[in-house]
């Protein structure tokens, strides 16, 4: 099916021409987009409206604040006259929150696991004004570059990851990085790319590499919904307070009808014997 479905461009660069000979009644473009590029968005708006098609934006970038997914579903769920699918997916994200409120309720602001998240190139994080630090901050962590003046994505040096002492790396993956996810159970890749990782120059003396809480986590568990984001992080940071939880899977099979038989965090979080993760208290 995917293989027959014509190419409209990306959410970055909708191609008009295509869109115009698709003739949809509705296309949905995001927000942010519209504001890295207000030329492009403008002649699409103004051309697509000429012809009867209409457009509405939604802060897809910002669905890691609760509200303002919760008012994009709702939008959502009219415009496909689904408004109880819609709250159905609300009503599973404020589950998925509630849980990690509860079981990190007694959590003392110094107990907080100090992180550093990778996402994209090496090297590339976010401070705490970028909308992805809320999976940080939802999952009780403390994100160590959270305290920069950067309101995009930026790089960061490898001697200041070492200094700022990450009690816990992950590194967020998309399929070019490191297949995982759905249907993926090869972890050979997946222990590849996490070797090179700990075997960054100076990384032996990071607190997460010593503890071996070195994690790769796929795309997929922000992607398709942020509930699952948060209680990934939560597992990734306190695995024993959520080791029998897994909301990705819970989705697949609640929405999606499907087993998530692949690979959503490597290597699995849950401590071994060897008691090598953060104290939880």
């Amino acid at each position: 099916m995917i293989k027959n479905t014509l190419d409209a461009g990306s959410f970055l660069e909708p191609n008009i021409e295509r869109l115009l000979e698709l003739d949809p009644q509705l296309v949905i473009c995001a927000e942010f987009a519209r504001r890295r590029n207000e030329k492009k968005f403008k002649d699409l708006d103004e051309r697509l409206a000429k012809n009867g098609i209409k457009v509405i934006y939604l802060d897809v970038r910002s669905f890691s604040d609760p509200q303002i997914y919760i008012q994009s579903v709702k939008i959502l769920g009219a415009i496909f006259g689904a408004p109880k699918r819609a709250q159905q997916l609300i009503d599973f994200q404020k589950k998925s929150l509630a849980l990690i409120g509860e079981r990190l309720k007694n959590l003392q602001p110094g107990d907080k696991a100090r992180v550093y998240f990778e996402r994209g190139r090496n090297y590339r994080t976010f401070s705490s004004k970028y909308h992805e630090n809320m999976w940080i901050v939802r999952a009780g962590g403390v994100n160590v570059f959270g305290g920069e003046d950067k309101l995009n994505a930026f790089d960061v040096s490898p001697e200041s990851i070492i200094e700022k002492n990450p009690q816990v790396i992950i590194k967020m993956c998309n399929v070019a990085d490191c297949p995982m996810g759905y249907g993926v159970t090869d972890t050979l890749p997946m222990e590849k790319l996490r070797k090179e990782l700990i075997s960054r120059p100076g990384w032996e003396n990071i607190d997460a590499v010593k503890h071996n809480r070195v994690y790769l986590l796929s795309l997929e568990a922000h992607h398709l919904d942020q509930s699952a984001a948060f209680n990934s992080f939560a597992k990734i940071l306190y695995p024993e307070k959520f080791k029998d939880t897994d909301m990705l899977k819970d989705w697949f099979k609640k929405f999606l009808g499907l087993n998530h038989n692949g690979v959503i965090i490597y290597p699995d979080p849950v401590p071994s014997k060897s008691g090598s993760t953060l104290k939880q208290k």
